[in-house]
């Protein structure tokens, strides 16, 4: 059966000499394994199309219990190959889409977090300033629509990550203090423009936050790049 949906590209890698094997959030069909030949049939080299966190149309061959799909059409959805010149976005599509990987377990389809992923990507293709703190923001938007939204109208001098809440007594289970409870308390009110330091130590924070919520060691390779891009 030929299904036609879209969807945000997680992970491409290479497959043989021919072949691209991908991770694909679709609208219609949930979190997809695909596999597309190098070159479709527009003579386009499909990894124009499959790279992180790209909006894409795609029409594929769908069999019961089959869990890999063979690609049939690729076509960006809003945006073209220029939208990936900018240093800067690319590692933060990167460190999003890697992020997704390890997070997005579920593969069904949830039409409300593909909404928010599709708008988050369009968002970072069309800002023409760019927002250092897009992923800082993404990571809380997301916590919010999978239900574990910490507690920004907390107060104190230590951050429960096991409550998402700060507080004043100190906490026996995990817990951030010092200037990453500060840095954090910072981004939460967003009072001010956050230093580089600062937008490091809220990024730790956040995704020690989301291992603790989630159980989850989430080792992120794309994370070092971002922070040599930032730094």
């Amino acid at each position: 059966m030929l299904v036609t949906t879209e969807g945000l590209v997680l992970k491409s890698i290479k497959y043989g000499d021919n072949s691209i094997i991908s991770t694909v959030y679709t609208l219609e069909e949930g979190l997809i394994s695909t596999i597309s030949a190098r070159k479709m049939g527009n003579k386009n080299k499909s990894s124009i199309f499959l790279q992180a966190f790209s909006l894409i149309q795609l029409v594929f061959y769908s069999k019961r219990n089959q869990s890999l799909n063979r690609t049939k059409e690729l076509s960006f959805l809003a945006e073209d190959g220029n939208a990936y010149d900018d240093v800067s976005k690319n590692a933060i599509r990167f460190f999003i889409a890697e992020f997704l990987c390890h997070v997005i377990k579920e593969k069904e389809k949830n039409p409300f977090l593909y909404t928010y992923l599709k708008e988050s990507s369009l968002q970072l293709n069309s800002s023409e300033k760019f927002d250092p703190c897009f992923h800082l923001n993404f990571l809380m938007g997301l916590s919010k629509l999978i239900g574990i939204q910490p507690n920004t109208e907390s107060t104190g001098i230590y951050f429960n990550l096991n409550e998402g809440e700060f507080c004043n007594t100190k906490p026996i289970n995990t817990f951030l203090e010092n200037s990453s409870c500060i840095s954090l308390r910072k981004f939460f009110d967003e009072e001010e423009t956050l230093s580089k330091i600062e937008r490091k130590q809220v990024l730790n924070a956040l995704l020690d936050y989301y291992r603790v919520q989630l159980d989850n060691d989430l080792p992120l390779k794309s994370k070092d790049v971002l922070e040599v891009v930032f730094s």
